[in-house]
């Protein structure tokens, strides 16, 4: 029935199986192709990514109660839409990818088991003092980088959710936003990086800035970005290389007053680097960029 209709849902009954690579929720040539909104999507069964082109899930909104998955070297992908993973899981096996680009996943399970990777963000994320939110995001979900997994932030947003890491699982933070997180276990921000922190970060883990040891001139370095007043609570740490590109800023640019660090009791902050001041290509050198607050160890 076109765009934006209410009427065409597909249910995707336990034991039945929706594998292989496309697009789930677009009209095809002749329709309204490219325009959202024209198919929603009930999962109790398997839905499953198992070839090179990838499968879109492209969708008016959606709920998972089954597994929705890539293996076999696909690539699944959420690029528009609300997604009801309550009950659910959304993941990535061995050599492939499960993305959310464009949409938004809610509640269930997230897992990049061992060889996969989770992307939260993909193509979405661009460049500017802003962090962007462009990249779709997961909200109120278990984020979880198994043994030898790897969830990715590229420019989405992980928000009201908890992100585990286990054994040798990792999280990288490339770029956007992390919101109201408990993080267990390893994330990094790895090279040229820009991540921003809102809200209250539980952190039981190690969050790692490692900087490079030199800037090209259009680099910025590592920068972990304060949006307003951010918290860090838990028994971990944030943890910076030994590296002078390695800085902790505010998001809102030189003599801002919103952004304040608080660091409470019982976290650390601790190595090499700049708190308060932006890197390179930012207004380096300009106080007032960031209040900190300190009842813990830096």
């Amino acid at each position: 029935h076109g765009t934006d209709n209410s009427t065409d849902r597909l249910i995707n009954v336990a034991g039945h199986t929706i594998g292989g690579g496309g697009t789930i929720g677009l009209t095809g040539p002749g329709g309204a192709s490219g325009m959202p909104g024209t198919l929603a999507l009930t999962n109790y069964g398997l839905i499953e990514a198992t070839t090179p082109t990838r499968l879109d899930l492209s969708l008016s909104s959606g709920i998972n109660a089954g597994v929705m998955q890539a293996r076999e070297g696909g690539t699944l992908l959420l690029s528009r839409g609300a997604l009801d993973n309550t009950g659910g899981t959304f993941q990535a096996l061995a050599g492939s990818t499960a993305m959310i680009s464009g949409g938004t996943l809610m509640g269930g399970q997230v897992l990049a088991q061992t060889g996969g990777t989770v992307d939260i963000g993909g193509a979405g994320g661009t460049g500017g003092a802003r962090v962007p939110l462009l990249g779709g995001g997961i909200q109120s979900a278990s984020v979880t980088a198994l043994n030898g997994g790897v969830v990715l932030l590229q420019g989405g947003i992980l928000k009201d959710s908890t992100l585990t890491t286990q054994g040798s699982g990792v999280s990288r933070w490339v770029a956007g936003m992390v919101e109201n997180v408990t993080v267990n276990g390893n994330a990094q921000l790895n090279g040229e990086a820009y991540t921003a922190l809102s809200g209250t970060i539980t952190n039981h883990g190690t969050i790692a800035l490692n900087g490079a040891s030199t800037l090209q001139y259009w680099q910025s370095g590592t920068r972990l970005l304060i949006d307003g007043q951010v918290t860090l609570a838990g028994s971990g740490q944030v943890l910076l290389s030994d590296s002078a590109y390695n800085y902790i800023g505010g998001v809102h640019g030189t003599d801002n007053s919103t952004d304040r660090l608080i660091n409470v009791a019982g976290h650390t902050i601790g190595g090499g680097g700049t708190i308060g001041l932006p890197g390179p290509g930012w207004a380096s050198g300009m106080l007032g960029t960031l209040a900190l607050s300190n009842a813990g160890l830096i």
